[in-house]
């Protein structure tokens, strides 16, 4: 079963919550037509799981959906979008 994401707004993340614990995607609203993905968090013990990886695709849905152009300043989102374009 694919865990729920969760867009947060007022703390500015997207996060999936397992066993008490969560993985993050924070970012930032540059401007109107920008959003920064400022990093991607995930506890020792949710990694190898593929969370990551649902949360970066929800937030690309978000952002895309809105038109928005993403800056990913974290190397994870960095390489999920270098994936993504092969």
């Amino acid at each position: 079963m694919i865990p729920a994401v969760v867009h947060d707004v007022a703390r500015h993340r997207f996060l999936v919550a397992v066993d008490g614990k969560e993985c993050t995607l924070s970012y930032h609203e540059v401007d109107e037509k920008t959003v920064d993905f400022a990093g991607v968090f995930t506890p020792e013990e949710l990694r190898g799981r593929g969370l990551a990886k649902i949360v970066v695709r929800e937030a690309l849905a978000w952002a895309r959906g809105r038109g928005k152009e993403v800056i990913p300043s974290c190397s994870y989102v960095r390489r999920y979008l270098a994936k993504e374009a092969e």
